[in-house]
C-alpha cells in the first residue's frame, strides 16, 4: 500500500510539473498589410491603429503595416505579392478577381462615408443636366471610377468625358483651375471641402469597405483569417474608445481637422458602437448581392473582361 501511494504521488508530481513547465511561445507569422493612408475614413484609421499598436502581435503576427496613397497602389502591391492583406473598398475585390488574382474577402469594416459628384462652389454648373458635354475628373481603376461612370451614364453617356487624375489633390486642383467641370470626391476630403465652401454637391452615394487576404497566404497559414478578423475587431474597438487620439494621428497625416474626421466617420455604424460586441465586420448576403451588381456594372463597362466567380472567395 505504501509503495502504491509513493507511485501515485510520483505520478502526480510528474504530471503537475509537466503542466506547470513553460511552453515555447507560438512563433509569430510574418504578415505584410496595407491600408489607404490617403484614402478613406475608417480603413485609414484602422490601419493606423494596427500600425501603431501591438494588436497584430497579440494575435500572433510579425506584421509590417504600410500606408499607401491610393487603392490603386494597394491593388498593385497585392498582385505583385508585396502585400498579403489590404484594407480597401468594394470594387477592388471585383477588379482583382476579374484579373484572375485570388484574394479572399474576409470581412468588411462597413461604410467609408460618402462618395460624391461635386462642382466648384460659385461656378456656372447648378444642376446635373448642366454637365452634359462636360468633363468629370475621377481616380481611375477604383470605386471612384465606378461611381463616375454611373453618373456619366445617368446624365449623358455619350457626351461626358471622364478624365483620369492621379490623386485627390490633383482632382481638387483641376476643379479649381477649371480644367474639369466636376470631380468625384469622397470623405474625409468631401467633408473638408464642403466646410471650406470650396465645392457644392450635385449627388452623393455611399460605398463600403472590404478586407482582403491573398489565397496563397491563407493556404499557408490556415488560422490567419480568424486571427486577422479578431485583430480588426480589436483595432476598431481601440479606435472608438480612443477617437481623439486616432483621429489626431490621421489629422496630422492629412492636414484635416479632427472635427472634420469625426463628422465624416459617423456614417459608419461601427464608429458609433458602445461596446466590443456591437462591432460587426461580417460579410452579409446583402453585401454579396451588392458586389454582384458591382461585377455586372464593371463587366458591362469593359473594366473587367469577364464576370468573375466571387462566391468561392468569401471567407
Amino acid at each position: 500500500m505504501k509503495l502504491l501511494s509513493i507511485l501515485l504521488l510520483s505520478f502526480y508530481l510528474l504530471i503537475t510539473t509537466a503542466l506547470a513547465a513553460p511552453t515555447a511561445p507560438e512563433k509569430l507569422i510574418k504578415l505584410n498589410l496595407g491600408y489607404p493612408a490617403l484614402g478613406t475614413v475608417i480603413s485609414a484609421q484602422i490601419g493606423l491603429v494596427l500600425e501603431k499598436t501591438e494588436i497584430l502581435k497579440i494575435y500572433g503576427f510579425d506584421a509590417t503595416v504600410k500606408g499607401l496613397d491610393t487603392e490603386k497602389e494597394l491593388k498593385t502591391a497585392m498582385v505583385s505579392n508585396q502585400l498579403d492583406a489590404i484594407l480597401t473598398s468594394e470594387s477592388i475585390f471585383v477588379i482583382l478577381r476579374g484579373s484572375k488574382f485570388e484574394p479572399y474577402a474576409i470581412s468588411t469594416l462597413g461604410s467609408a462615408g460618402r462618395l460624391a459628384l461635386v462642382v466648384k462652389n460659385g461656378g456656372p454648373i447648378q444642376k446635373l443636366s448642366d454637365l452634359k458635354g462636360k468633363k468629370i475628373g475621377a481616380l481611375f481603376g477604383t470605386t471612384v471610377h465606378q461611381r463616375a461612370l454611373e453618373w456619366k451614364n445617368k446624365i449623358d453617356d455619350k457626351g461626358i468625358e471622364l478624365v483620369s487624375l492621379a490623386s485627390i489633390a490633383a482632382l481638387n486642383s483641376a476643379l479649381q483651375a477649371g480644367s474639369v467641370d466636376a470631380i468625384m470626391s469622397w470623405d474625409p476630403y468631401l467633408e473638408d471641402a464642403l466646410r471650406a465652401k470650396k465645392v457644392r454637391l450635385l449627388g452623393t452615394s455611399d460605398f463600403d469597405l472590404i478586407n482582403l487576404l491573398s489565397k496563397s497566404y491563407s493556404d499557408k497559414n490556415p488560422k490567419a483569417i480568424e486571427k486577422l478578423n479578431g485583430a480588426f475587431i480589436d483595432a476598431f474597438y481601440y479606435f472608438i474608445t480612443h477617437k481623439e487620439q486616432v483621429n489626431k494621428w490621421y489629422s496630422d497625416m492629412l492636414g484635416i481637422s479632427i472635427d472634420t474626421l469625426d463628422a465624416a466617420s459617423k456614417v459608419n455604424k461601427n464608429y458609433n458602437a458602445k461596446k466590443l460586441s456591437d462591432i460587426d465586420i461580417k460579410i452579409t448576403p446583402a453585401f454579396k448581392s451588392n458586389l454582384e451588381k458591382v461585377s455586372d456594372f464593371l463587366f458591362n463597362e469593359k473594366i473587367i473582361s469577364e464576370k468573375p466567380d466571387l462566391n468561392s472567395y468569401y471567407k
